[in-house]
């Protein structure tokens, strides 16, 4: 991940990566899905498919795996389909989404599909209430003259300028009524009917076997309003055979816009609209760590460190990967601070190993970065607490303090959760990742790192215990990394 031009590390956008990029595993999901739906037939109606996953987790990377499949029908003796992209976030009426995916259909047909192409058309016409007949007659002075001469005697019989003003309005008022009252007359009546002739065309012997393929990607990005008319449109006046739609989505977020409409009923709602939901695999522990490692290990920081066996680099950069970088757009980020930030751990007197961990959890999970930062802020707290003088748990006559898992003791885990560590619900890839920076145990984590060698650690202890002349380090190199974190965007911190 260099540009070849500089040879620095190159910025990572968020596009999703290409099928040949796939570092994530999924181009064998995806050939399969590709598979069944190219060797099904949906003679009668269409098909949704829901590819549900959270953002940030690959799902238009999926998709790009999808398409490389279905590019390679043909050389597999299969019938190739036609591919189109819809992207609702290219329309701004929420009204016009049906005509709008129905265009976006149209233009995607073969244009030897002349009977299936103006059948749609047709449809496309009525979806948009135009009819180039109803334009030409409401256009004509002849027809417009019988209401603007009515308006022309009231306002010379009124002699008024508030007369002539009124009467312009209401000739206006009926001509704009009588014209959509011919609209809503003639649509409403054919609607079902060109959609009928629709779905005929697009079963017709010619047809048979042509499928249509339409993706739309980021539903989950829109408006409750607009995910809401996006599958009234599919559902609706759109669902015709031989067509496939792939809709890719957080479910969470499209059952939430779906509720509004069937209170409490949204799960239900989707699953009657997606007839195959498909969860987007989880890569592998194995390609994640690769994608992660393909990613971070490029950085300045790192890249050396990584080829030397001895460095514990790997094992520092997988405890905090599996604590705070759970999707490809997490790995992104992270790298993309790193690579603008990185002279900043030389600057606070950490290791770059150290700073990406900070960074790490303040980007994922920044409560727990700004408690962690004000337990640093709070050396006299900590020192009351190793001196004993608050949080004293007595166990039985003898007031010892009662060990705990992790070697945590009782004490100073109620003081974290006082300000708002509460350590024990925390994730234990958290928790481990806590205790593997910070040294909040004294024994060695599962990857046998020596926790005296970190200097998070070391600042750590001696906020503990109490050396002035550390703490008075620690505090610059603090404030100055509280200032990054403001610049950075943490304004509270």
């Amino acid at each position: 991940m260099t540009n070849t031009a500089t040879d620095l590390p190159k910025l990572l956008t968020d596009a999703p990566a290409k099928a040949k990029e796939d570092l994530l595993g999924f181009q064998p999901h995806a050939d399969r899905l590709a598979a069944m739906l190219l060797n099904q037939q949906f003679p009668d109606a269409s098909f949704v498919v829901g590819i549900e996953g959270e953002w940030g987790e690959g799902k238009s990377t999926f998709i790009n795996c999808l398409k490389q499949r279905f590019e390679q029908a043909e050389e597999k003796g299969e019938t190739p389909p036609v591919v189109v992209d819809f992207n609702p976030w290219w329309f701004d009426n929420p009204e016009k989404t049906a005509s709008n995916l129905l265009e976006a259909i149209i233009n995607g047909r073969d244009l030897c599909d002349i009977k299936a192409k103006k059948a749609l058309a047709n449809l496309l016409k009525a979806l948009n209430h135009v009819n180039p007949w109803l334009e030409k007659l409401f256009s004509n002075p002849v027809v417009l003259a019988p209401f603007f001469g009515t308006s022309a005697v009231a306002a010379y019989k009124s002699e008024t300028w508030l007369g002539v003003a009124g009467a312009a309005v209401v000739a206006l008022v009926c001509h704009l009524g009588l014209q959509w009252l011919a609209r809503q007359r003639t649509y409403s009546e054919s609607l079902a009917g060109l959609k009928q002739k629709a779905a005929a065309a697009l079963k017709s012997e010619k047809m048979k076997g042509q499928k249509q393929i339409v993706i739309i990607d980021d539903l989950d990005r829109l408006s409750h309003e607009e995910i809401r008319e996006v599958f009234r449109a599919v559902k609706g006046v759109l669902d015709l055979p031989n067509i496939v739609y792939v809709i890719a989505y957080d479910r969470a977020i499209v059952a939430s816009a779906l509720d509004e409409v069937h209170k409490g009923r949204g799960e239900a709602y989707l699953e009657k609209i997606v007839q195959l939901p498909y969860r987007l695999p989880k890569p592998t522990s194995a390609a994640f760590n690769a994608y992660w490692l393909n990613g971070l290990g490029a950085l300045p920081a790192f890249k050396n460190k990584l080829a030397d066996s001895s460095a514990d680099t790997a094992d520092c950069l997988q405890v905090l990967v599996d604590a705070f970088v759970q999707t490809p757009r997490d790995m992104k980020r992270l790298y993309a601070n790193l690579l603008l930030n990185d002279s900043v751990a030389q600057q606070l007197g950490i290791t770059a190993e150290d700073f990406a961990f900070l960074e790490a959890m303040r980007l994922k999970n920044s409560a727990l970065w700004r408690a962690v930062a004000a337990i640093w802020k709070d050396p006299e707290g900590l020192r009351e607490l190793q001196a004993g003088r608050n949080y004293k748990i007595s166990v039985g006559d003898e007031g010892q303090m009662k060990p705990f898992p992790w070697g945590m003791q009782e004490a100073e885990l109620a003081w974290m959760k006082d300000r708002g560590i509460d350590f024990a619900e925390l994730p234990s890839a958290t928790k481990s990742a806590l205790m593997y920076f910070l040294g909040w145990s004294e024994r060695k984590t599962v990857q046998h790192r020596e926790l005296d060698a970190t200097e998070l650690v070391s600042m750590w202890a001696a906020l503990r215990s109490g050396d002035e002349q550390e703490m008075q380090r620690l505090a610059r190199a603090w404030q100055f990394y509280l200032q990054y974190a403001r610049d950075a965007g943490n304004e509270d911190s």
